[in-house]
């Protein structure tokens, strides 16, 4: 089954297509670290908009951030797990904008 988003045909599965792919692969040779912990190992592709709940956002370079998912740092698990409860939740730009702040002030604390 294929969806058609902004002029492409996707596969009914956003992360199945071809072009959520080349964009992953794209971001991440642009982008290759953490946006909070700068790790390069373990990193993920992030969307800071819920692909299920935004799918025209899919592929979109403003919608991607890098992330890590590394048993030392995980930040994209603290993101969804601990700050929004969850992995299924619906998630957008200010959760994250939300998410970096509350980041932002607990290193501050440890300085």
């Amino acid at each position: 089954m294929f969806v058609i988003v902004k002029g492409y045909f996707l596969a009914k599965n956003v992360r199945e297509s071809k072009e959520y792919r080349i964009a992953k692969i794209k971001h991440l040779r642009n982008n290759p670290r953490c946006v909070i912990c700068n790790a390069i190992k373990g990193r993920v592709v992030h969307h800071l908009n819920s692909v299920r709940y935004f799918p025209d956002e899919a592929c979109d370079p403003n919608n991607l951030i890098t992330l890590c998912d590394y048993r030392k740092n995980d930040c994209h698990g603290l993101f969804h797990n601990v700050f929004k409860g969850g992995t299924r939740k619906k998630t957008t730009k200010e959760d994250f904008e939300r998410f970096l702040e509350v980041v932002n002030h607990k290193e501050k604390l440890r300085s």
